[in-house]
């Protein structure tokens, strides 16, 4: 089992950066969001992905820019109106090539309040 990753970035960029996180696996601090994150971000392919990214476009879009990887998806929904925390849990999107063993595998967990978004 991994831990989530809360990286502290303070733009619209927290899908490249939980991302990052994930793959970087920092041992010290792996939730910060500095110059050494950064440089790493620029080594995988954003291309065709805008920010604040869509859990569907951006997943399959980075999948395909960056062979060898597979990012599923899931949900949480911070809204109080769900009581039972069971239903605050979600899967957002599952990867065609989830089965295939070659490809590393990123499970990211989208936030969300019912007004901003957040990657972890």
């Amino acid at each position: 089992m991994k831990p989530c990753i809360n990286v502290k970035n303070d733009d619209d960029m927290c899908f490249a950066a939980a991302i990052a996180a994930a793959l970087l696996r920092r041992k010290k601090h792996p939730e910060r969001y500095d110059d050494k994150l950064k440089r790493f971000m620029k080594t995988l392919n954003w291309e065709g992905i805008d920010f604040p990214a869509d859990p569907w476009k951006a997943s399959k879009k980075f999948e395909q820019n960056n062979p060898g990887f597979i990012i599923n998806v899931y949900g949480y929904d911070e809204d109080e109106e769900n009581e039972n925390e069971n239903d605050r849990l979600s899967i957002e999107r599952i990867s065609d090539n989830m089965y295939d063993t070659k490809n590393e595998i990123v499970d990211l967990l989208l936030c969300s309040n019912g007004e901003t978004n957040h990657y972890v």
